[in-house]
């Protein structure tokens, strides 16, 4: 209403304002490193958004990622209340540590001189597929001696995948 009321008349006008959606924050750090075959579980999968609603995850919890540095974890989040808030998505890194295999292997039964080491000594066996490698090797003949040291070197079998050519 204007001071000058003997001048001036009363006036209005009307405006427009847009009032846009509000992105939400998601709050999630880089997990700690894991190690191959841990399952991602809560403990990585630990997001939380600033409003309330979904948070789906890629890949989903009970996933076994292979070993590898940097690998991605996604989260997508979809609000309850849609009418005032966008969808959002947030990614972070993960670490997955090569495991490393169970070998088991029992001190053998002692042995007499001069008989040959053999797979009744060497006869190791692992948690997983792959092949050892002794030293000493078998049929090595060790001299008479308390202590002696075997060794078996264990390496991981790894998936080959073969393709056929068929020729007509």
């Amino acid at each position: 209403m204007p001071t000058d009321t003997a001048n001036y008349n009363n006036a209005s006008r009307d405006v427009s304002i847009n009032i846009l959606k509000e992105t939400p924050i998601i709050t999630w750090s880089n997990p700690v490193d894991i190690t191959y075959p841990t399952a991602l579980s809560s403990t990585q999968l630990n997001a939380s958004a600033s409003v309330p609603g979904v948070l789906t995850y890629t890949p989903p919890a009970t996933a076994v990622l292979n070993a590898g540095d940097c690998q991605t974890l996604s989260v997508s989040f979809a609000p309850t209340d849609t009418a005032n808030y966008n969808n959002t998505s947030k990614d972070v890194i993960i670490h997955v540590l090569k495991a490393t295999p169970t070998i088991t292997w029992n001190n053998p039964t002692d042995i007499t001189y001069p008989t040959a080491l053999s797979a009744t000594q060497l006869n190791a066996s692992a948690s997983v597929p792959g092949s050892f490698t002794y030293t000493p090797t078998s049929s090595t003949v060790l001299d008479a001696g308390n202590g002696q040291t075997l060794t078996a070197d264990f390496v991981r079998l790894t998936r080959v995948t073969t393709t056929m050519l068929r020729r007509t």
